[in-house]
């Protein structure tokens, strides 16, 4: 699958900038390509398609919103607080058991 060029998380660098050696960066995975490598085929499982008449940065604000990456980092966030909640609670419990504290 070829990403980069075809991505709608690529950012290519304008006629202007000063290292001429790179082309553009991936926005995603923040490495920069040469000219020769934009369009080389190549596994990416973040790609994905560039919307016709959005710029980058609204592609790249597609890729973080719009596929509810940010509302399962805040579930993930969520679910680990009551992990850890659970955890010192089967802790204190085992603690109590074992001491025979509160007969």
């Amino acid at each position: 699958m070829a990403r980069c060029g075809r991505c709608g998380c690529w950012y290519k660098y304008p006629g202007d900038f000063a290292e001429k050696r790179y082309a553009g960066k991936c926005l995603w995975y923040q490495i920069r390509l040469e000219p020769d490598q934009v369009y080389d085929s190549r596994e990416c499982p973040d790609f994905f398609e560039r919307i016709p008449g959005k710029s980058t940065k609204e592609n790249m604000e597609h890729k973080v919103f719009r596929l509810k990456l940010r509302e399962e980092h805040i579930a993930n966030r969520i679910k680990w607080s009551v992990a850890v909640a659970g955890f010192v609670l089967t802790c204190l419990a085992f603690v109590v058991q074992t001491f025979g504290w509160f007969r």
